[in-house]
């Protein structure tokens, strides 16, 4: 369960998308999108938004939404007319970087309990904005070609794969400007900041960090406080199978009765290589940044 201080989805908000999910529905009958808000400690339907045209045509909706300073989660159907697809859907996660911090962290810390309200099996994608623009069908579309799964390579196909990509990458990030990329002062959200402060506290067991790349900050993108088993050689946890992320996680030792704390590089090969990129040129200072927090 995610740290969440009591917050749920309200039974308006379950029995609304529970109708929406109903498959039986005539096309113009449908609901497109449901726009989700924290209010008084419980998610709330805001806006709903009945379908018009196919999921790409009315993809614009979403946009129209939701504002620059206002964090949202977006519900949005994909088409789909098959029993077994009932799961169609996207839940959007839009959180503006001009957010207040404590309106970030009950966002960041609240998913988990919100996809557990409303069906976690459900939807099919979960995607994460910080501007208007990332909301528009380009990018998610975008998004969803780098999310596709390649052929298995094996380690001689990626390391040559991995090489080609760099020499193609963008300027800034090539190799003969890795060494003034690997020193540039990196910059934490106050969210940030606050969740690894929690962390700290021994409030939570896992803080799970994302780089805006349209604001080049570090950003917090989820709290967790259960365990986790990283025993397992084929865990992958809550972090996304194509993008890099940053996790300090608190560990429990049965042995000694103590914790001892963890940082996580997650960055898999299907990760865009910008992104493996630039989180791995950030890598070093967010350590120090972490490290300094603690002291």
């Amino acid at each position: 369960m995610s740290h969440q201080s009591g917050i749920s989805a309200s039974e308006d908000l379950v029995k609304t998308f529970a109708e929406a999910c109903n498959i039986n529905a005539s096309n113009t009958d449908q609901i497109r999108l449901i726009k989700l808000q924290l209010k008084d400690e419980n998610f709330e339907v805001t806006q709903t938004e009945s379908a018009q045209g196919t999921w790409e045509e009315d993809f614009r909706k979403i946009q129209d939404s939701v504002k620059d300073n206002q964090p949202a989660y977006i519900a949005y159907r994909l088409d789909s007319k098959e029993e077994e697809d009932q799961g169609a859907w996207i839940l959007i996660c839009f959180v503006p970087e001009t957010t207040h911090v404590r309106q970030k962290m009950l966002y960041a810390s609240s998913k988990a309990t919100l996809l557990k309200d409303l069906g976690a099996q459900n939807f099919q994608v979960k995607y994460y904005a910080y501007t208007q623009d990332e909301l528009s069908l380009k990018v998610y579309l975008e998004y969803l070609e780098h999310q596709k799964a390649s052929a298995p390579l094996t380690q001689q196909e990626q390391e040559a794969k991995y090489a080609q990509e760099l020499e193609s990458a963008d300027p800034i990030l090539s190799p003969q400007k890795r060494t003034h990329v690997s020193g540039m002062q990196v910059e934490f959200t106050e969210a940030a900041h606050a969740a690894l402060q929690e962390f700290n506290e021994a409030s939570l067991r896992m803080v799970i960090l994302a780089v805006n790349l349209s604001e080049n900050k570090v950003d917090l993108e989820e709290t967790i406080e259960d365990s986790y088993d990283f025993t397992n050689a084929h865990y992958s946890g809550p972090f996304p199978e194509d993008q890099p992320r940053y996790v300090l996680v608190r560990i429990s030792d049965d042995a000694s009765n103590s914790d001892y704390n963890m940082f996580v590089y997650w960055c898999p090969v299907s990760s865009p290589v910008r992104q493996r990129m630039i989180y791995s040129s950030y890598r070093g200072s967010v350590l120090d940044y972490i490290q300094e927090d603690r002291d």
